[in-house]
């Protein structure tokens, strides 16, 4: 089950995702759509929407694995600037496996303003930021 939740003037989305990668589709059309109607630009709305895939995607694959488990992501405007937050429930884990991976928190720093890894011992926040408009 997706829940989602706009919250009034302040802009704000907050979904709960069930960790499971074929999720991810519906994650990436629900922030467009609800950035698109905000007045993002499609440049923007792109970059956002890749680093929130990636970053969505670890909590899926490095906090749970397949499982029963769900993540949240919330999705705040305040201005022009947009801060995407992906909070899962297991344990931070570092990069593994071979050359061709563990590139997604540099995709999400390269395309974004600001980026910061929270591990807790209830799970692992991320978030990062993007002001709109911002040519790179």
């Amino acid at each position: 089950m997706l829940l989602l939740r706009p919250m009034g003037l302040d802009q704000i989305l907050e979904l709960s995702v069930p960790a499971n990668p074929a999720e991810l589709v519906r994650v990436r059309r629900l922030v467009t759509a609800w950035l698109r109607r905000l007045g993002a630009g499609d440049d923007d709305i792109d970059d956002l929407i890749i680093a929130s895939n990636e970053i969505a995607s670890n909590a899926i694959e490095h906090a749970y694995g397949p499982s029963d488990e769900e993540f949240e992501v919330t999705v705040t405007v305040r201005g022009t600037v947009v801060e995407i937050q992906v909070t899962d429930h297991g344990r931070w884990s570092e990069r593994t496996g071979g050359p061709n991976r563990g590139r997604g928190l540099n995709v999400t720093r390269e395309l974004t303003d600001a980026l910061e890894i929270e591990p807790t011992p209830l799970g692992t926040v991320v978030r990062f930021r993007k002001q709109l408009g911002r040519r790179r």
